[in-house]
C-alpha cells in the first residue's frame, strides 16, 4: 500500500537522521509495526478507513523533533481518492453506484501515487479500456478519471499538469452492437467487479437466458428437482409460450432455491431493472444482453430452432414450432444447457 511504503520511507529517513538514541529505536520499531498497521487496513476503501490510515502517519511521526517531508511525487493517492469521492458524492446521482463505478475505473488506471500519473500509464490506461469495452464507455471511463486528476490540481499542490487532458480521450467511438455484447470475457470481468449483491442475479440471467422479469417473478415453490435434476418453473409471464421450465446449469447449482433479489427501494421490476442496468454501464450492456448471449450461444452448438425457442421463451416462427414445440423432456433441454461453456 504506498501510504504505508511511504511512512516508512520517512521513518528510515528519520532513523538515519536521528538525533539520539531514543529516536533511532522508536524509528526502527514504528517501521516493523507499521507491516501490521498496513495488514489491518487493507484495503483502504472507504473515507473512514482513509482518514484512519492518515491519522496513524501522523501520529507515528509525531514523535520526532526530526522532519522528513515527502516530495508531491511520493504522495500516495488512496487517501486522495477517498476525499474525492467524500466530496463528489453528494453531487453524484445514485452515489453507490456512482462510487463504486469511480473506484473500479481508478484502480484500473494502476497508479497508486502521484508519480503514476504521466503519459505513458495515461495511454496504457486507453489502451485497456479500448480493449475491454465498446462504444462511449471508454470515452466516460477516461473521463472519469482526467476528472479526478483535474480536482487534485485544483484542491491540492500535488500536481502541476493534467497528463489526461495532454494525452486526449477517445474520438468517433462506435459501439459494435448496440444492444451490447456479452462474451465469456466480458462476464468474467462483470462477476469480478459488480458488487456482490448482484452477483446472483448476473449468473442466473447468464446461464438461463430468462429475462429479468421473468428472474424476479421466481418464488421458492417454483424450485424443484426432477430425476437429479435441479430446475426453476418460468410462471410469471403472459404468453403460453413462455412458461417453461428451465434446468439450471452446472455453473450455478448453488442458486437454486435461493433468493436471486438485491435491496432497492420499492423492489418493483422497473427498480430492480434499473438499479441491475445502472451496475452493468461500465460494460456497455443491461440486463437483456444475458438473453441475446444466450440465443447465440445456442446457435453456435447448432440447436434447432424450436428448441432454442422453448429454452429462451421465444416465440416460436412457424406453424408446426407452435404446434409441435412446447413440452420439451426436461432431460433433453438440461442436456443441451449442460453442452454450454462460459
Amino acid at each position: 500500500m504506498a501510504l504505508f511504503d511511504e511512512l516508512r520511507e520517512r521513518l528510515a529517513a528519520i532513523r538515519d537522521a536521528a538525533a539520539t538514541n531514543a529516536e533511532l529505536t522508536l524509528a526502527d520499531l514504528l517501521i516493523k509495526e507499521s507491516y501490521e498497521a498496513e495488514e489491518a487496513f487493507e484495503p483502504i476503501d472507504s473515507v473512514e478507513y482513509a482518514k484512519m490510515a492518515v491519522d496513524y502517519e501522523r501520529k507515528a511521526l509525531s514523535h520526532f523533533s526530526v522532519r522528513v517531508e515527502p516530495s508531491p511525487q511520493q504522495v500516495a493517492l488512496a487517501p486522495l481518492v477517498e476525499q474525492y469521492i467524500d466530496e463528489k458524492s453528494k453531487e453524484w446521482k445514485q452515489a453507490t453506484t456512482a462510487t463504486s463505478h469511480f473506484r473500479q475505473v481508478w484502480n484500473m488506471t494502476g497508479m497508486l501515487s502521484v508519480s503514476d500519473i504521466n503519459k505513458d500509464n495515461v495511454r496504457a490506461f486507453k489502451k485497456v479500456i479500448r480493449e475491454r469495452y465498446n462504444g462511449q464507455t471508454p470515452q466516460g471511463h477516461f473521463l472519469k478519471a482526467q476528472g479526478f486528476v483535474s480536482w487534485l490540481m485544483s484542491s491540492t499542490d500535488v500536481i502541476a499538469t493534467n497528463p489526461f487532458k495532454e494525452v486526449g480521450g477517445f474520438k468517433n467511438l462506435k459501439r459494435v452492437n448496440e444492444k451490447g455484447v456479452v462474451n465469456a470475457e466480458i462476464y468474467a470481468d462483470i462477476l469480478a467487479n459488480v458488487r456482490p449483491m448482484f452477483v446472483p442475479m448476473v449468473s442466473f440471467l447468464y446461464w438461463t437466458g430468462c429475462n429479468i422479469k421473468e428472474a424476479i417473478g421466481i418464488q421458492q415453490e417454483h424450485w424443484f428437482e426432477e430425476k437429479g435434476i435441479k430446475a426453476v418453473v418460468i410462471t410469471d409471464v403472459k404468453n403460453e409460450y413462455r412458461k417453461r421450465a428451465v434446468p439450471l446449469h452446472r455453473e450455478v447449482l448453488h442458486l437454486w432455491g435461493t433468493n436471486l433479489m438485491w435491496p432497492t427501494k420499492s423492489n418493483s421490476v422497473n427498480s430492480l431493472t434499473v438499479s441491475l442496468n445502472r451496475e452493468l454501464e461500465p460494460w456497455g450492456v443491461t440486463s437483456h444482453s444475458f438473453r441475446h448471449c444466450m440465443t447465440n450461444r445456442l446457435r453456435a452448438l447448432e440447436i434447432p430452432d424450436a428448441l432454442r425457442y422453448h429454452i429462451v421463451g421465444h416465440s416460436p416462427k412457424g406453424t408446426s414450432d407452435r404446434v409441435y414445440g412446447s413440452g420439451w423432456p426436461l432431460s433433453k433441454v438440461h442436456e443441451v444447457i449442460e453442452r454450454l461453456e462460459p
